[in-house]
């Protein structure tokens, strides 16, 4: 038995996804109350604020996607991240937006760099995180369609 054929036995996918959303719980709430975060659900989010969260995310999605890009370049399979990238999306709101200087200037300006991904779980523990922040994106939305 190989250590990835252990998790296709039925009714593993369930106890890892319980699993998962255990492990990353109180990370999950810890991140939903620092102050850019919480800003997007306020009255009072400024415009600047707003490409001021973009601008972070588009950088961290981007470092994100390319070691998610890199571990599957050395590790072939047939899972195909192309078409789950987001950091694209991102870059059109900024560039949407843009209606001020520091907007422009602070996208790609953060130096961040997402570390490596060393393993299979790594890649499954950040693709759960990446796709649960969209379906959380689409739950701000709408909460967000009232404000305007």
């Amino acid at each position: 038995m190989t250590e990835d054929s252990k998790y296709d036995a039925p009714g593993q996918l369930d106890s890892k996804r319980r699993l998962l959303r255990q492990q990353t719980q109180a990370h999950h709430q810890r991140l939903n109350q620092h102050p850019l975060l919480k800003a997007l659900l306020s009255r009072d989010l400024s415009l600047g604020q707003y490409q001021q969260i973009l601008s972070a995310y588009a950088d961290l999605y981007q470092s994100i996607e390319e070691q998610i890009e890199l571990y599957l370049a050395e590790h072939p399979s047939t899972f195909d991240y192309t078409q789950r990238r987001k950091s694209h999306w991102l870059t059109e709101d900024l560039a949407y937006f843009a209606t001020t200087e520091s907007a422009v200037t602070f996208y790609g300006k953060s130096g961040f760099s997402f570390p490596s991904i060393d393993s299979v779980g790594q890649l499954f523990g950040i693709l759960y995180v990446i796709e649960g922040s969209t379906l959380g994106g689409q739950q701000i939305a709408k909460a967000l369609v009232g404000y305007h």
